[in-house]
């Protein structure tokens, strides 16, 4: 009984380390900040400039993640930027400016910049769901010019930026929406926008060579294959013509492959 037990939790101890690890993990681009006041936990947004400022529009459409300068992995796209999370789980700095943040509350950016507050019923963009809890004892006193009073702090986000309004979409138009979102963040600049579309190229000559390779010589494999059971006498010419075949194709896939390779290089 102590033997099983044993072997029962340890894999189990295992992944829940693995799981841990995981969602611990952040991952960010660098971009060039144009605001000077930008601070860390502060949500940011795309510029047409190519480079981040702090949001200060609430359902921020141009929404694009969180300054955090501890990142667990950041892609550099050669320039001097700042690390903006855009998958994971960081703290944001938030307001009660929407109301008092539960756990599972839908986060959005708002008028104060780089601040996040709470969301009920999302219209338009927002970044993600609340981990931790904030109220009105939290934090500190935050006051606008008209003398409005709000609490300002901290609370953990699991990032996951899209269209709010969940509940008049179906699941297709969701994975639409994800796609497409993965997809402009990937041609933002120039830089990216270049290496994106060679991995594309890449990837199309490396399917167009095999399929190919497959199309022109892989029917006379077929037809030799068939041909041997009606005519064993010629077994070593119909053998040696479907090594050659399966030669050219594995020549060709690999002149697509290694010219793929040379797009994405050079």
């Amino acid at each position: 009984m102590f033997l099983v037990t044993i072997g029962t939790l340890i894999p189990t101890a295992i992944m829940a380390q693995q799981e841990v690890l995981i969602n611990s993990m952040t991952f960010a681009l660098s971009y060039v900040s144009s605001d000077a006041d930008i601070s860390a936990g502060d949500i940011v947004s795309l510029r047409e400039n190519q480079t981040v400022t702090r949001s200060s529009e609430e359902f921020d459409p141009n929404v694009l993640g969180v300054f955090t300068p501890d990142a667990t992995m950041i892609y550099h796209s050669g320039n001097d930027g700042i690390a903006i999370v855009v998958n994971g789980v960081v703290d944001v700095n938030v307001t009660t400016r929407g109301g008092t943040i539960e756990t599972g509350t839908f986060i959005t950016t708002s008028t104060i910049p780089g601040k996040g507050q709470a969301t009920d019923a999302p219209r338009g963009h927002i970044i993600g769901t609340s981990l931790t809890s904030f109220g009105e004892n939290d934090g500190t006193v935050f006051q606008l010019e008209d003398g409005t009073r709000f609490r300002q702090g901290t609370v953990q986000v699991k990032l996951n930026i899209r269209p709010g309004d969940i509940q008049s979409v179906g699941i297709a138009s969701k994975v639409v929406d994800q796609i497409g979102s993965v997809f402009l963040k990937n041609i933002s600049t120039p830089e990216r926008s270049e290496a994106f579309f060679r991995y594309i190229m890449a990837g199309l000559v490396s399917v167009i060579a095999i399929g190919v390779g497959f199309i022109s010589f892989g029917r006379n494999i077929t037809t030799g294959i068939e041909a041997m059971g009606r005519n064993p006498l010629a077994r070593a010419q119909i053998q040696a013509m479907i090594l050659l075949n399966v030669g050219l194709i594995a020549i060709i896939s690999i002149a697509g492959i290694v010219l793929s390779m040379a797009i994405i290089r050079f």
